[in-house]
């Protein structure tokens, strides 16, 4: 081996080392995909929200979704622990921008602020939601009612507690609460509505889509017969 060849080699295999070392001391980064409890601290007072987060790579994407204001898609980075990201709300001026910064923290849970477009920014947190084996249909639904008499287009607010089901349904003749179930991708519910005086027992079933992100099924209206229906998350507003 000539004096040059034994040189490339001796730098070839300081390199090689360098790379392994840096590679071995390198921690891998904290999984933070899946379905996290967000809570906003806005003038001491709590809004709590629904986060959902997807990887690939250090793209995020995902939702965030409240039950008084909808849900808007966030698009974002994750990188060495530390997370960004962004999403749009209807605000009564129109559009705001509303950017999220934070980082994964030993404990497992995410902390950082939020920028709203107007200081001060906001402090915010997050812990992961406990399996509960099932779907999570929580939050603020919009919804398409198909009857023989025409379309209807109510909203619908779901809370779910372990297989129970409890809401509102507001529709044309007001605001009323319903009781159901929810058990794997079935959804049950009913009320009884007012309709110019007169009760109507309204009995809904459907099925969730396996992404959480819209149902569709059938009613039973009483007086007014059998009707399909389908609702979609509701979008954030503020």
């Amino acid at each position: 081996m000539t004096p040059m060849q034994k040189l490339v080699s001796t730098i070839a295999i300081g390199l090689f080392a360098a790379i392994s070392a840096n590679a071995q001391d390198k921690k891998p980064t904290a999984d933070i995909t899946g379905k996290w409890t967000l809570v906003v601290m806005a003038d001491q007072n709590p809004i709590t929200s629904a986060l959902e987060i997807k990887l690939d790579g250090k793209k995020v994407t995902g939702s965030v979704d409240n039950a008084d204001r909808g849900t808007a898609p966030i698009t974002g980075e994750y990188l060495d622990g530390k997370l960004t990201f962004s999403l749009t709300m209807q605000g009564q001026g129109g559009s705001i921008s509303v950017s999220f910064a934070g980082a994964l923290k030993p404990d497992g849970t995410l902390a950082g602020t939020m920028n709203h477009g107007q200081p001060p920014d906001l402090n915010w947190t997050a812990e992961r939601v406990k399996d509960k084996g099932g779907l999570d249909i929580s939050g603020k639904w919009a919804m398409t009612l198909d009857m023989s008499v025409g379309t209807a287009t109510p909203s619908l607010v779901l809370n779910v507690n372990g297989g129970k089901v409890t809401g509102t349904y507001t529709g044309r003749y007001g605001e009323y609460p319903i009781a159901g179930t929810l058990s794997g991708k079935t959804l049950e519910f009913s009320f009884t509505m007012n309709a110019d005086d007169t009760p109507m027992k309204m009995t809904f079933h459907g099925e969730v889509a396996a992404d959480g992100q819209s149902i569709k099924g059938t009613a039973s209206m009483a007086e007014m017969g059998e009707a399909s229906w389908s609702a979609t998350r509701a979008k954030l507003v503020f």
